[in-house]
C-alpha cells in the first residue's frame, strides 16, 4: 500500500531521472509541504517533495485544506498523478479536466497554480428550473464550489418575467448563510395556484453581495418557469409521485463502519407516504460482512428525503470486493421507480483505493431513439467515494439541434458520500420528420473537492429515426 506523501517523494525524484530528454523543465522549490498543508510535519521527509510537486499540479490537497499524508492513494489516483506528472515533463497541462470544448488553444504554462480562493464561489446549479403552478412550492439549489472555507453568504432576491409577485408567485429575498465546509444549500420559492388558463409564466431568482470571501459564479441568475396545470395541455400524469434510491450505486470501504443510504421522492411532496426497504445477501453476508438492515420510513407531507444507515464490519481479511443488495417495497401513497433495487460495494480495505474518486461516463457512444421521451446517461464514480463531491454536465450540438431534436440539458450532479452510479435524464424530441440520423454530444467537467475525470467524459448520442 502506498501512501500519498511516499508517492510525491518518488515522483519527486523521478524529476531528474525522467525528464525524456527535456532539458528545460525545472521545478521550484519555493514552498514546502509544511508552507500549504497544516498537517505536514516541517522538515518531514516528505515536506520538500509535497511542496514541489503540489506547485506543479500534481498532487492536490483534502477540500478542507489538509494533505493527509497517512492515507492510502489508489491505482486511479496513483495513474492521475503520473499522468499529471508526465504532462508537466512534456510541457502540457496537469489539470485534472481533460475536456476541451473549443479549439482554441490552451494556456502556455504548465502549473496549474493553488486554489486562488479557498472560501469558494457560490453558483446555482443550473439555470433553469420548472415548477408545476400546483405544487405550491419549488426548491432552488445553489453550490459552493472551488472551496469551502469559512462562513460564507450571499443575497438572494427575486424579478417579474412574464409572472406577477403577489399574482403567480410569492415575493421573497433573503440572505443565505453557508457553514465552514458546507458545499450546497436550497431556498424555497412559493408558488400561488391562480386557476386561470394562460401560458406557462417566468420569473428569476438572482444571488449577489457576496460575505465572507466567497465570489459570485456563474449561473448567479436562474429562471423559474411556472407550468399552467390549468390548460388542456396539462398531464395529472407528470404529478405522479415515486420514490427511488438516491444513486444507482454504492460503496463503502470495508473499514468505515457504515454507509448512510438516501431514499428520495421525486415528482411532488404532497401529502405523507411510506416505504419499506430492506439488506439482502449477495457475496456480502449478513453478520460476518454487514448488519442485515430493514424497516419503513415514512415521509411527512413535504419531506422529500430519507436515509437510513447499513454497518459494515470489518473482518481484517483480504477477500477483493463484495457486494449485498437493497431494495425497497411496499410503498404506501407513492409509487416505486426504477430505482427500487440497487446494490452497495463493500470495497476490501487491504486492497489499495481511497478517496474521492474519479468521474466518467458509462459509454463514449450511445444509441436514443427519436420517440423514446427521454435518454438515460449513466455516471460513475470510480476509485473511492469518500465525502460529497459535484461535476457539471453539457449538452453540444452536433447534427442534431437543441429545441429541435433534444432539449438542452445542463446542471450539476451532486454525489453525496458512499453514492458510486447516477443518471441524467436527456429529453428526446420526435419531430415527425424522416431525418437521417443525428447526433450531438454531452459532456462532464469542472469536478469538485479532489475528485478528478476520466475518460470517457464526453459521448456521442445518435437519435435514431
Amino acid at each position: 500500500m502506498c501512501s500519498p506523501s511516499k508517492l510525491t517523494l518518488i515522483l519527486a525524484s523521478l524529476t531528474a531521472g525522467l525528464v525524456l530528454g527535456i532539458t528545460s523543465i525545472t521545478i521550484s522549490a519555493g514552498l514546502r509541504g509544511s508552507d500549504r498543508f497544516p498537517d505536514v510535519p516541517a522538515g518531514s521527509y516528505f515536506d520538500d517533495a509535497v511542496g514541489e510537486m503540489a506547485e506543479i499540479g500534481v498532487i492536490r490537497g483534502r477540500p478542507d485544506g489538509s494533505f493527509d499524508p497517512g492515507a492510502p492513494a489508489s491505482r486511479a489516483d496513483i495513474a492521475v498523478m503520473f499522468k499529471r506528472f508526465k504532462d508537466y515533463l512534456e510541457g502540457g497541462s496537469s489539470s485534472s479536466s481533460s475536456r476541451r470544448r473549443s479549439s482554441s488553444s490552451s494556456s502556455s504554462s504548465s502549473v496549474a497554480p493553488p486554489p486562488s480562493n479557498p472560501e469558494g464561489s457560490v453558483r446555482f446549479t443550473i439555470g433553469k428550473f420548472d415548477a408545476k403552478e400546483d405544487a405550491g412550492t419549488v426548491k432552488i439549489t445553489l453550490i459552493r464550489t472551488g472551496g469551502a472555507e469559512g462562513v460564507v453568504a450571499v443575497e438572494y432576491d427575486l424579478a417579474d418575467g412574464s409572472a406577477e409577485a403577489a399574482k403567480d408567485y410569492i415575493t421573497k429575498k433573503g440572505k443565505l448563510t453557508f457553514a465552514d465546509g458546507e458545499t450546497s444549500r436550497m431556498v424555497l420559492l412559493d408558488i400561488i395556484d391562480d386557476e386561470e388558463e394562460e401560458e406557462d409564466e417566468t420569473f428569476t431568482i438572482t444571488i449577489s453581495e457576496p460575505d465572507g470571501g466567497v465570489i459570485i459564479g456563474t449561473p448567479a441568475t436562474a429562471t423559474i418557469t411556472i407550468e399552467d396545470d390549468d390548460g388542456e395541455e396539462s398531464s395529472s400524469g407528470d404529478d405522479s409521485q415515486t420514490i427511488k434510491f438516491s444513486a444507482l450505486a454504492y460503496e463503502v470501504a470495508e473499514d468505515a463502519g457504515s454507509i448512510s443510504i438516501t431514499v428520495e421522492r421525486t415528482g411532488g411532496d404532497d401529502g405523507a407516504i411510506s416505504v419499506e426497504y430492506a439488506t439482502s445477501n449477495g457475496k456480502a453476508l449478513a453478520v460476518s460482512d454487514y448488519q442485515a438492515a430493514s424497516g419503513v420510513l415514512e415521509f411527512a407531507d413535504g419531506v422529500t428525503e430519507k436515509s437510513f444507515t447499513v454497518t459494515i464490519n470489518d473482518d481484517q481479511s483480504t477477500e477483493g470486493n463484495e457486494k449485498l443488495n437493497l431494495t425497497l417495497s411496499n410503498p404506501s401513497g407513492v409509487e416505486l421507480d426504477e430505482t427500487a433495487s440497487v446494490e452497495i460495494t463493500i470495497r476490501d480495505d487491504e486492497v489499495l483505493s481511497s478517496g474521492t474518486g474519479s468521474l466518467k461516463l458509462s459509454d463514449s457512444e450511445y444509441d436514443a431513439e427519436e420517440n423514446a421521451g427521454k435518454f438515460l446517461i449513466t455516471v460513475k464514480r470510480t476509485g473511492g467515494t469518500e465525502g460529497e463531491i459535484s461535476v457539471d454536465y453539457d449538452t453540444i450540438n452536433g447534427s442534431a439541434k437543441k429545441g429541435d431534436d433534444y432539449e438542452e440539458t445542463e446542471g450539476t450532479l451532486i454525489f453525496r458520500a458512499g453514492e458510486a452510479e447516477k443518471t441524467i435524464a436527456v429529453p428526446i424530441l420526435d419531430d415527425e420528420k424522416n431525418d437521417p440520423n443525428e447526433t450531438f454530444s454531452f459532456g462532464l467537467s469542472n469536478p469538485t473537492h479532489g475528485a478528478t475525470l476520466e475518460g470517457p467524459d464526453t459521448a456521442v448520442v445518435t437519435i435514431r429515426q
